[in-house]
């Protein structure tokens, strides 16, 4: 069971939340830190790279920059969701845009100004 509880402005304790009969089968409870920009950066460009995969498997190819997934990883919703959040980024800002395009060859690129991905269809 994982939970995100001391995450956040309103973090609560788990047993302000869970009942003491649940608490009780609990063994372990493990408090996570922050993790380190560099650590999100490479998270970040091992799911972009596990993204193109998924969509090259359906017949799309996807040609990512390498400004992307740093791009993405500064974009994650919530530093406590971890890794969580950035899979969220990547799933919202990078393959739901796929959606809109009928070509199945995609350019994505971050925009001069840094402020949105570009996808450039072939």
């Amino acid at each position: 069971m994982t939970t995100n509880l001391n995450a956040g402005p309103d973090a609560r304790s788990p047993e302000e939340v869970f009942s003491r009969e649940l608490l009780g089968r609990v063994d372990v409870n493990v408090t996570f830190q922050p993790l380190a920009p560099e650590t999100i950066l490479e998270i970040a460009r091992k799911e972009v790279q596990q993204a193109v995969t998924r969509v090259e498997k359906s017949g799309w190819t996807l040609d990512v920059n390498d400004a992307v997934p740093l791009w993405l990883a500064e974009r994650r919703r919530d530093d406590h969701l971890g890794v969580r959040g950035l899979q969220h980024t990547v799933e919202r800002l990078l393959l739901t845009p796929l959606l809109a395009f009928d070509e199945r060859v995609v350019r994505v690129n971050v925009r001069p100004d840094g402020g949105a991905l570009m996808f450039e269809a072939d």
